[in-house]
């Protein structure tokens, strides 16, 4: 090899290991997103209003925390079981929540849900894992001060990971997975499989599996079976590591918004029914 070359190759060497380090500071600065991509959610207008519900703002980790309650409505003869406090998916937000509302009704329970940093209301800023929890803590400790009844989790997608969390934490009634994984860190890992560095990066771990022993209630899942974004190996890894029995529905053909399938709604009567 010629002096000539071998500059060629050395030059070609340090641009490709360049690009690579920005990548990996494209992925760490830009993670948060990448995984809560608060612009691709429904909007949340300045003056919305949760129709036959109320709305707080409460002092979350960046500042305002929005979070929204739909209560049952007070019908003669009706029963109100409890409360769903709701972990919405990252492309999700308290306007599209709201649309989901009359399947819990339905089932005789009352729902809350929060917006993530970013999203609709909520305050905006650089954070991490941590701060999402606190935050998560903050929005379940609110509402254990508005209501005496049962509390059941439900997580979605990304949600579930704090909703295992909050399970893992709290006495609730029954923790509802749909779409779970085991770690955001696997799952960025299985998309991304040519990046090696990717779970070196990550702020946003939400290992599920370090939570779901802590968990004393019922837990009920759903999971696609041709789920591309949150893989099944990745909800049964899930299952797999936990100790409690875990009552899981697969859907066969059914991708990443299961919840938007023929077997969803008997799926989340029978959840909140069961004992």
């Amino acid at each position: 090899m010629t002096s000539k070359s071998k500059t060629l190759w050395q030059s070609i060497l340090i641009m490709v290991l360049g690009l690579y380090v920005l990548f990996c500071l494209v992925i760490y600065c830009m993670q948060k997103q990448m995984l809560f991509p608060a612009q691709a959610a429904m909007k949340v207008a300045v003056d919305w209003q949760p129709k036959a519900g109320s709305q707080s703002f409460l002092v979350g980790q960046c500042g305002k925390l929005h979070v929204a309650n739909w209560p049952v409505a007070n019908k003669k003869g009706a029963i109100e079981n409890g409360t769903v406090m709701i972990f919405h998916g990252n492309a999700e937000s308290l306007a599209s929540v709201e649309h989901q509302v009359p399947l819990f009704h339905a089932q005789g329970y009352s729902v809350m849900a929060w917006d993530y940093v970013g999203y609709g209301q909520s305050t905006d800023c650089w954070t991490n894992e941590q701060d999402m929890l606190q935050d998560a803590e903050t929005a379940y400790q609110w509402l254990a001060q508005q209501t005496t009844l049962p509390i059941v989790i439900y997580g979605r997608s990304v949600g579930s990971g704090p909703a295992v969390y909050i399970a893992s934490k709290y006495a609730v009634q029954k923790l509802l997975l749909v779409s779970p994984y085991d770690s955001l860190t696997n799952v960025a890992s299985e998309n991304m499989p040519f990046f090696v560095p990717v779970r070196y990066l990550m702020r946003f771990p939400m290992a599920s599996t370090q939570w779901t022993n802590q968990v004393k209630a019922p837990i009920y899942a759903i999971h696609g079976l041709a789920d591309t974004l949150i893989q099944p190996a990745r909800a049964a890894a899930l299952f797999k590591n936990t100790e409690q029995k875990i009552h899981v529905k697969w859907v066969k053909d059914a991708g990443h918004n299961v919840d938007g399938v023929a077997q969803f709604a008997p799926w989340l009567a029978n959840s909140l029914k069961s004992q």
